[in-house]
């Protein structure tokens, strides 16, 4: 008997952690995706400075979460992400428009992507 309390303890336990990881990851994402979307708005439009704000906050934002992700995430989409924000300044200071805006869009898929792959789905679960 107490091994079968034990276990659905612990089970719980790894249900409330899973879903912790899975709201933390919701949480600290969508807005770094939400920034780089509006900083491919505006560099579509061609106001740089507004581009270069969300832009900024997104990489900001991304650094401040980057341990915390690596605790959960596989590292490899983190370092093509760490790349993708290294070349938005280069775009921007030459005014590629087109190099910058599909940058920032690619940038703002894998992040969603990011916290998308630690959603509770039925195919995350097979």
């Amino acid at each position: 008997m107490t091994r079968g309390i034990i276990g659905v303890v612990l089970l719980l336990v790894l249900l409330a952690g899973g879903m912790f990881v899975q709201f933390t990851m919701d949480t600290i994402h969508a807005p770094i995706a939400r920034e780089l979307a509006q900083a491919a708005e505006t560099g579509t439009r061609q106001l740089w400075d507004a581009a270069l704000v969300h832009q900024e906050n997104a990489a900001r934002l991304w650094r401040k979460s980057w341990r915390l992700t690596a605790a959960f995430a596989d590292h490899l989409p983190m370092e093509d992400i760490d790349s993708m924000f290294s070349e938005l300044p280069v775009y921007l200071t030459q005014r590629e428009q087109t190099h910058y805006v599909a940058a920032c869009r690619e940038l703002a898929r894998r992040i969603e992507a990011m916290f998308d792959d630690h959603r509770l789905t039925w195919w995350n679960l097979l």
